[in-house]
């Protein structure tokens, strides 16, 4: 009975996260120039440092259990602040690559559909991430991490720097600036 009320409520969620994936924001995006206006930031050095496992390891072995407990968990909960901006860029670089990919030149067009598969990918990983995080701020001596979702943010960024290149050379900048 407790292992199919288990498998009942993981699936749920499954159902639930991809569903919120897929759908994403209802985001309007005319061009590689809206970047700058509807992204959030991201500090990839912070979001780094508060995932990195030998940084939890040194706090672990120079606090008390409790300090590192009240410690890691605030960590988390910061962490858990990045992976959010991270998945709501990556519903706005979905349609972005939409719209690059309904554009009339082929290089654009592939450009488009790549940034759009790799926006979707990263945005199933950031929305496991957010619950792997929400986890170890509640239990913080688990020991679950996320996974590689800075490299692969680094890599949809470069992603999106094409498309800019292809689209509107002068918005590139910005873009980057912006993610």
């Amino acid at each position: 009975m407790d292992l199919l009320f288990v498998l009942l409520v993981v699936s749920g969620m499954s159902g639930v996260l991809l569903y919120k994936a897929a759908r994403g924001h209802n985001v309007r995006i005319a061009s590689s120039q809206d970047l700058e206006r509807l992204t959030k930031p991201v500090d990839l050095v912070a979001f780094r440092n508060l995932t990195d496992p030998a940084e939890e390891t040194f706090l672990r072995s120079h606090l008390p259990a409790g300090a590192f407990a009240r410690v890691q968990r605030k960590r988390m909960l910061a962490a858990v602040e990045y992976v959010q901006r991270v998945a709501w860029n990556t519903a706005v670089l979905m349609r972005l690559g939409e719209l690059a990919s309904a554009a009339t030149e082929p290089e654009m067009v592939q450009a488009g559909m790549q940034l759009k598969t790799a926006a979707l990918g990263l945005r199933i990983l950031a929305l496991q991430a957010e619950g792997t995080l929400y986890m170890r701020a509640i239990f913080p001596n688990l020991q679950l991490s996320p996974r590689d979702l800075v490299g692969q943010y680094e890599q949809l960024r470069e992603q999106v720097a094409a498309v800019c290149q292809l689209q509107q050379p002068a918005s590139l900048a910005g873009a980057m600036a912006a993610l």
